[in-house]
């Protein structure tokens, strides 16, 4: 048998139960992300929102498929809002009560209907410009969302950890450090994920690259393992396994960066960051 198809059996183990665990865990339906889904229909397709649509969207949104800013982006590019034939006025009064929660003042529509006329900014430039807003920060903190933007939240600091970023912290113990959380140590980084003083990358790194993983010696498969199971909630596929080992072969001097990087940008980390209500990674 292949020696990495043995490794792979022999490690499985270890690695599996901690991702069926710690892998998933969903968020609370509590009213709040039907809310904003409710708010998205109302104020980009200004309709109420259809039975299905909404259930739909709702369970993207809390599966952590969709931040904020791309669940608005995906209406406000979706047929039936372009079919509508907004002009630059009326475009940029919707992104005003999207993503700021009121009506332009003069200046501002002029500002950005000016940008957009003078092909300064494409329509999809535009509304990446609103959802890196303070204002759409704002709003997506209040209903606990990820913003999909640059800014955090202005109460910020003030924010406590919710039992997702509980969950996504104890997380990194388990399936970074394969041990228990120790309470102190659970309690501050799930504070600075809380209020976005750090990403779900930064988090993950001050484990990958810390002390007490430098010190454990672990082998570069059981280091492949840890990275599937942090960052993917799932145990690697054989053909993935082995290339990650590859990379790390080819890279004895920054192995450990080459492999954490390639990692901790996949759609899979950022769904499970965007699930437990955190930044995925700097922009």
């Amino acid at each position: 048998m292949n020696s990495r198809k043995t490794l792979s059996a022999v490690l499985i183990v270890s690695i599996l139960l901690p991702v069926l665990l710690f892998a998933g865990t969903g968020v609370r339906a509590d009213g709040t992300s039907r809310d904003f889904v409710q708010r998205i229909y109302k104020y980009v397709l200004e309709r109420e929102s259809d039975k299905d649509g909404e259930n739909y969207w709702l369970s993207e949104l809390e599966a952590g498929s969709v931040n904020g800013g791309q669940l608005a982006t995906f209406f406000l590019t979706s047929k039936e809002f372009t079919d509508k034939n907004k002009n630059d006025s009326e475009f940029v009064t919707i992104l005003y009560k999207t993503f700021f929660g009121r009506d332009p003042e003069n200046d501002g529509l002029e500002f950005w209907v000016g940008k957009i006329e003078n092909g300064k900014l494409t329509r999809d430039n535009t509304i990446k410009e609103f959802i890196n807003s303070q204002e759409w920060a704002d709003i997506c903190g209040e209903y606990g969302i990820v913003s999909g933007g640059n800014k955090k939240p202005s109460n910020a600091s003030s924010q406590k950890p919710t039992q997702k970023t509980k969950d996504f912290t104890e997380r990194l113990y388990t399936c970074a450090l394969e041990r228990d959380a120790d309470k102190s140590g659970l309690d501050y980084w799930a504070k600075q994920l809380a209020t976005y003083e750090i990403t779900g990358e930064e988090a993950a790194a001050s484990f990958f690259f810390s002390k007490e993983m430098k010190d454990s010696k672990v082998s570069d498969a059981v280091y492949v393992y840890r990275l599937y199971a942090t960052f993917m909630g799932r145990v690697p596929d054989l053909k993935g396994f082995d290339y990650w080992l590859s990379v790390m072969e080819k890279n004895p001097n920054d192995k450990y960066e080459k492999a954490f990087y390639g990692f901790s940008r996949s759609q899979e980390f950022v769904q499970i960051c965007n699930e437990a209500g955190i930044i995925p990674y700097a922009s």
